[in-house]
């Protein structure tokens, strides 16, 4: 059994190989430390508010010049219906950075076929022009275009 940076317990050998994978990946290109024991409250994000339950199974810093990132390995418990037996369990790597501007909410996320049928009837995806390789692949929807695009804009003109 060989020994991984993260808790595998109760992982079956897909995910710790998703895991370990991911976690490679990572180390090959950009220096990550493990954090210790950090509280990162995540059920203050929207994303985990309705959940039965979240757990770290890991968690890495990467140290950049322009502010520290972290990659948490998590299990996430889902509450289905009204009875505590009917939950749905999955786990999954999560960054997270903190930003010194707000950008308002924003989901980022694989761009479905879906997706791209209803933008030619409602557009509300925020569009990167410079970099279409990236609007090809995700679907970017924000509740504030206007804090977004600044923000955005902001960033790329100090680069």
């Amino acid at each position: 059994m060989q020994n991984h940076p993260f808790n595998t317990t109760n992982l079956n050998d897909a995910t710790v190989k998703r895991f370990a994978d991911t976690y490679q990946a990572l180390k090959d290109e950009f220096d990550i430390q493990p954090t210790g024991h950090i509280d990162f409250d995540l059920q203050q994000f929207e994303v985990f508010k309705n959940c039965a339950g979240v757990n770290v199974l890991g968690s890495f810093v990467i140290k950049r010049d322009c502010g520290d990132s972290y990659i948490l390995f998590v299990e996430v418990k889902y509450k289905i219906g009204s009875t505590p037996q009917a939950n749905h369990q999955e786990h999954q790597v999560w960054g997270l950075t903190y930003v010194k501007h707000s950008f308002g909410r924003v989901l980022i996320r694989r761009e479905t076929l879906t997706d791209k049928l209803l933008e030619l009837v409602h557009p509300l995806e925020l569009n990167f022009d410079e970099d279409k390789p990236f609007c090809n692949t995700f679907f970017v929807v924000v509740n504030d275009y206007v804090k977004a695009t600044g923000v955005c804009t902001a960033i790329s003109a100090t680069q």
